[in-house]
């Protein structure tokens, strides 16, 4: 527990070479046998609110079966909301695609739809991030009305259906992950909510444009393909 405490606080650093050390210990951790073997929370006699175990364990109590593979995913979903409104480097994103890429690889057959949604939702915060697709560009703003709307309560009735059905939701962390991605399109995409512990929103500062597509008609005659 102390370890995987330690290894959040130096991702929460994100530090390209640090940070992605940590990673790289956490995923190598996580693929150890050993790490599913479950034990009763209550044996740890250290606990920190930085890492509730109360996430992992059914219905959140301080007692009850977890492991290490379940507090491991605990601490990615906790970087995946902690990089929702900070600036992280490129070089990590690389890392953390390239190691999450080989943890879904070796391990996808053990994942429960929580833990395939929270590799999701961190690639997602990552390639959503204004520092990384916004540098000098103007920002779109989501294209309000009927349309947007329906789409958020219509993601949020599945995820909802979904959770009833399959029984998903025993754990906190269960319900959290669902909870966020049923919201998801809005938080993703609110440039103001990404930039609020951004050392770059400065460079955000044009206006936002409102789109109602992703791509327009262009009549211009030198664009047009030739063979």
């Amino acid at each position: 527990y102390r370890v995987l405490l330690q290894v959040q606080t130096t991702l929460h650093g994100l530090g390209s070479e640090l940070a992605g050390s940590a990673l790289r210990s956490l995923v190598d951790l996580m693929r150890i046998p050993a790490s599913s073997q479950e034990f009763d929370a209550a044996v740890l006699e250290e606990r920190s609110d930085a890492l509730p175990i109360g996430m992992v364990t059914l219905g959140g109590g301080s007692s009850g079966p977890t492991s290490v593979w379940l507090l491991g995913w605990s601490v990615l979903w906790r970087m995946a909301r902690f990089c929702m409104s900070r600036d992280v480097p490129e070089s990590l994103m690389e890392t953390f695609e390239k190691t999450l890429s080989s943890l879904r690889n070796t391990h996808r057959q053990l994942f429960t739809p929580t833990q395939h949604l929270v590799i999701l939702q961190i690639a997602l915060s990552l390639a959503t991030s204004p520092s990384f697709y916004l540098p000098s560009s103007v920002p779109l703003k989501a294209a309000g009305g009927e349309e947007s709307d329906g789409l958020v309560a219509g993601l949020s009735d599945l995820v909802s259906r979904y959770v009833e059905e399959s029984g998903v939701g025993p754990r906190p962390l269960d319900i959290e992950v669902f909870d966020f991605v049923a919201t998801s399109p809005t938080r993703l995409w609110d440039v103001a909510a990404r930039t609020a512990n951004s050392s770059g929103a400065k460079a955000y500062s044009k206006a936002a444009v409102a789109t109602t597509s992703l791509v327009d008609a262009n009549q211009s005659r030198n664009l047009d393909a030739r063979s």
